[in-house]
């Protein structure tokens, strides 16, 4: 057996298998991982409850909020020293959370330190997260709600000479279970991209169907078949879209377009275009209300306080007492209430995401950040994270040292030679070993 120090040649043979950042030693890459999770897990819960009738006081989310920014900032600490990358990312995440503590309220300061914290975690672990706590969440909200525990309100309303009926189904608000399982649906579908079974899709169908049946949530429903048509195209031609250049060119400038279009639409509305008057009708008013706001608001480089009113209901059932004046469209509030600099920032981080997604030829996320752009136009339910899990690819994407999603290629071993190096996988195609290496040292069997 030859020893020789040697730097490795073959960086793609090292995957790490628990998905931890390169350079952290196992102790402190745990603690920083059980942090991160422990601490979203409470925070998912609790807000994800929060929208629900379950009473939960707005004292025990600031407490919440306290709990979950001390843990995830004491992982933080447990694990190595920042890049000047990672250092950067951190001072925009604080501009960003003081942006909306300041319009939305200090619940909302925890935002983007999630986003920040969780940088250095796979997607598909926090997807898996996500998935889990927010099924628990949606499936006992609406079995209380059916079983008479807390209430169940139905909103009856005539559109286009059409009976629309809506259950909240345990919710403050109609839309909120819908989008709960939008983001589900599509961060499962993402988890196992490339073991799709239409089984599971067919079963995920079935799952739009009735909530669309109780919610009467055009947007989520049909977005969400639409996700999992895709889905499903991807997984018998995976390389579907490599042939469709033009539409690889909309996907890659979907967070630039969207924004565009809806401004356009919006300030070019006017009540005696006859074509305009029937899309505004369509899409239930919401080119009127953004064409009112932009007349009342103006434009700012840090965003204003603005009063939204909206269909959501309050703790004990009660409707906002006011004129309805709620801009659904997500771009357009945030450019109002949140400024241009949010905004821009915004707009940059997913826009470049996308190609980063493109470049890996990861056209499952490229899709999913693409609906996300064609969701923002008209629902701003997406700029949750709670509703969105795809805020933590901005993270993961742009500002970290390492690949916290490496792509795994054949079978990984491992090996346990020597108790003094640290430990290193090999990979093995088929039956020959190509290599295996620990702490630089490159030794040949």
């Amino acid at each position: 057996m030859k020893f020789k120090i040697r730097k490795s040649i073959y960086p793609e043979l090292h995957v790490n298998p628990l998905h931890l950042p390169t350079g952290m030693g196992m102790p402190s890459a745990v603690s920083y991982e059980l942090c991160f999770c422990t601490s979203y897990l409470i925070y998912m819960f609790f807000f994800l409850m929060g929208r629900s009738f379950y009473p939960i006081p707005d004292m025990l989310l600031k407490l919440v909020v306290v709990l979950c920014g001390g843990v995830a900032v004491v992982g933080e600490l447990l694990s190595y020293k920042h890049s000047f990358k990672e250092t950067f990312f951190l001072l925009l995440c604080l501009f960003l959370a003081e942006m909306m503590n300041l319009r939305m309220g200090f619940t909302m300061l925890l935002h983007f330190l999630m986003i920040y914290c969780g940088r250095k975690i796979s997607v598909r672990k926090i997807a898996s997260m996500t998935v889990g706590i927010s099924c628990f969440c949606m499936l006992f909200t609406i079995a209380s709600a059916f079983a008479g525990i807390i209430p169940n309100y139905v909103a009856e309303f005539v559109q286009h000479g059409e009976l629309r009926r809506r259950e909240y189904v345990g919710f403050r608000f109609a839309l909120y279970p819908s989008m709960i399982l939008y983001n589900i649906i599509s961060m499962d579908l993402y988890i196992h991209r490339k073991d799709l079974t239409i089984r599971r899709c067919i079963f995920w169908a079935i799952c739009c169907y009735i909530m669309y049946h109780w919610t009467s949530s055009r947007l989520s429903f049909f977005l969400a078949i639409f996700v999992i048509a895709a889905f499903m195209i991807l997984r018998k031609w995976p390389n579907f879209l490599k042939y469709m250049p033009i539409t690889q060119g909309l996907m890659l400038f979907s967070f630039i377009l969207c924004p565009a279009f809806s401004f356009w639409m919006t300030l070019h509305y006017s009540n005696m275009n006859k074509f305009m008057r029937e899309l505004n009708e369509i899409l239930e008013k919401r080119l009127e209300l953004g064409y009112n706001a932009f007349q009342q608001y103006e434009i700012n480089l840090f965003g204003q306080d603005i009063v939204y009113i909206g269909n959501g209901l309050n703790a004990e059932g009660k409707s906002p007492v006011g004129i309805y004046n709620y801009v659904d469209c997500f771009y357009e509030n945030v450019l109002l209430r949140y400024g241009m600099l949010f905004f821009v920032l915004v707009i940059l981080f997913f826009t470049s995401c996308v190609f980063i997604a493109w470049r890996k030829k990861d056209y499952h996320m490229m899709g999913l950040l693409a609906v996300l752009a064609v969701h923002g136009m008209i629902d701003d339910l997406v700029l949750q994270i709670y509703n969105n899990t795809l805020w933590f690819v901005i993270g993961s994407y742009l500002f970290t040292s390492a690949d916290p999603d490496p792509k795994p290629v054949g079978e990984v071993v491992h090996d346990f030679l020597h108790p003094f190096f640290r430990r290193r996988e090999i990979r093995i195609t088929g039956k020959k070993k190509i290599r295996s290496e620990y702490s630089g040292i490159r030794f040949k069997l």
